[in-house]
């Protein structure tokens, strides 16, 4: 597992709690306008990409990691969520995956629940 993350693993995060996911999918208005996966029209920066007036989640903030791990009890994929750490790819008791898992940095937190997505752990 990485120590990054790109936005392709933001975006699938983002889908997970159920939000849009903000950026250009090559959709033009009546206008021609670039608009928004929210329907929002969209500004060329300085780089020359389009971004919409609402930021995408960064997932490296406390705040982020608490909305995935309410979404994972509104799923009701918290024992999922804990088997998956506590047994998944990892050789640890369940003593030491809890000391590891409190001295963890909220973007770990946030690729850790990534990683069990992909691994269908929360389907």
């Amino acid at each position: 597992m990485s120590d990054q993350m790109i936005d392709e693993d933001r975006r699938i995060l983002t889908e997970f709690l159920g939000e849009c996911w903000h950026g250009w999918n090559g959709e033009k208005d009546a206008n021609n306008y670039a608009v928004c996966s929210c329907g929002k029209i969209l500004t060329l920066g300085e780089i020359g990409r389009f971004s919409c007036s609402i930021a995408n989640r960064t997932f490296n903030t406390w705040e982020d990691f608490g909305a995935l791990k309410d979404r994972i009890v509104e799923k009701a994929k918290m024992p999922e969520f804990i088997r998956y750490v506590v047994l998944g790819s990892r050789d640890l008791s369940v003593i030491r995956a809890m000391v590891w898992w409190e001295r963890k940095h909220p973007l770990e937190r946030c690729l850790l629940v990534l990683e069990a997505l992909k691994q269908g752990a929360l389907k």
